[in-house]
């Protein structure tokens, strides 16, 4: 069975399988408020690698999960950015 092939249910509905052990990972921009801020938590709650992206890491020290990762990274800078993707 491939990761996140559907299989059929008794009850003729499907579900996706989730016996993969392989984590998604994801890069975030604006992950200091807001939308992006939310999206961080959400993702990493549900077992994503999340790479935090934010002009200011300070903000993001209040998050406190193992999965999301703080990244110094101002997307308007494309030295800063070939430097946050090289970490």
């Amino acid at each position: 069975k491939k990761i996140g092939e559907k299989e059929k249910s008794n009850a003729n509905s499907y579900r996706v399988s989730t016996e993969s052990k392989i984590k998604k990972v994801v890069l975030i921009t604006g992950a200091s408020s807001g939308i992006g801020r939310a999206t961080a938590e959400f993702l990493a709650k549900n077992n994503f690698i999340v790479y935090a992206g934010t002009r200011n890491v300070k903000k993001l020290q209040e998050l406190h999960h193992s999965n999301i990762i703080p990244l110094s990274l101002d997307i308007t800078s494309p030295a800063n950015i070939l430097s946050a993707v090289a970490k």
